[in-house]
């Protein structure tokens, strides 16, 4: 019974007999050609098969083939209903010789081992490279120069730097003791903040004066942020609101106030009644010329905070003086200045 793993037999049986019409002849010329008929089939073991496609009539199973159009090596199937492909020659059947190297020690190709973290090889008899897994700590080892080194732990306490990790209990969406913000969905803190800031676009926040009806601005003279009046009352209750009536000369800046300084500089001046027609408003609604006694007219501007800046006639000047927190302080003669 022919093996069906190797079923090549012979082709030109030799059978001496002068009863099968035998002769000496023609028994050395099946031999001959058995043994040229061997040489072909040790050619093509010789070269694994090497041919053009996959179609082999004699394929037997597990047998080995080089494909010479795609230059793969093809193995037969244990069924032998086709080949499978084992790789690229070319191409180091797709592994790299870096790959190779990678899992390479000078002793040899690197161990892999497993068992309970107590039951670790000695570093003493293990080779450079090997690997561990410990089963019971789920930690995997590989072996230094001198000791084993922890790769890799399921438990993040086991790692190098646990101290400098932000945990999730370390992190809030919302307002929470001792918790580090996080951003929202659309990249906002979501939730308040208290306390004090030290400095807004990297410029100090002083809030020392801080009051009700008052504001926070930025003032060049105090290099920084400063609290100043805005409303049209100072201390508890005090209205953020601008009155139109008010003529004290310490919050606002109304149209009453206004005529309030050009009476006091009519007084100083001597020549003037208090009988005031504002003649025109700038764009906030505010005077912006008043003519005095049907005749003279006043001439009023402001700064770019909206606070009264000077009053000219013409021939006399007088202006708004204020100090570095932006109070206002009174009015001085620039006439001559």
């Amino acid at each position: 019974m022919a093996n069906e793993y190797a079923p090549w037999e012979p082709a030109h049986a030799v059978i001496y007999s002068p009863a099968a019409d035998e002769t000496v002849m023609s028994a050395w010329q099946k031999y001959i050609a058995e043994c040229a008929r061997l040489y072909q089939l040790l050619a093509r073991v010789r070269t694994m098969d090497a041919g053009n496609g996959t179609a082999v009539a004699d394929a037997v199973p597990y047998q080995l083939r080089v494909n010479t159009v795609t230059d793969e090596l093809l193995v037969r199937q244990r069924d032998n209903s086709d080949w499978t492909t084992l790789g690229k020659l070319a191409e180091h059947f797709g592994i790299e010789p870096e790959d190779i190297d990678a899992v390479r020690t000078s002793g040899g190709v690197v161990s892999w081992s497993a068992g309970m973290d107590a039951d670790r090889p000695l570093a003493i008899s293990t080779k450079t490279g090997a690997w561990y897994l410990s089963i019971d700590q789920k930690k995997l080892y590989r072996m230094g120069a001198s000791d084993w080194e922890l790769v890799f732990s399921l438990d993040v306490r086991n790692l190098l730097n646990y101290d400098s990790l932000v945990l999730q209990t370390e992190v809030s969406t919302t307002a929470g003791a001792s918790k580090i913000p996080r951003a929202d969905a659309d990249g906002k803190l979501s939730f308040d903040t208290t306390g004090s800031a030290a400095k807004v676009a990297g410029y100090p926040v002083d809030v020392t004066d801080i009051k009700d009806g008052t504001t926070l601005v930025y003032r060049d003279i105090a290099a920084g942020f400063v609290m100043e009046k805005k409303g049209g009352g100072s201390g508890e209750g005090g209205s953020s609101e601008i009155s139109d009536t008010e003529v004290t000369t310490e919050t606002t800046y109304s149209s009453k106030k206004i005529e309030s300084l050009l009476e006091k500089k009519a007084d100083k001046a001597g020549n003037l009644s208090s009988v005031f027609v504002v003649n025109e408003f700038d764009e906030n609604g505010e005077p912006k010329k008043v003519i005095a006694d049907g005749t003279t007219v006043y001439e009023i501007s402001r700064d770019s905070l909206g606070r009264l800046a000077s009053i000219t006639d013409g021939t006399t000047k007088v202006t708004a003086i204020y100090n570095d927190a932006g109070q206002f302080l009174g009015m001085e003669d620039k006439t001559n200045a």
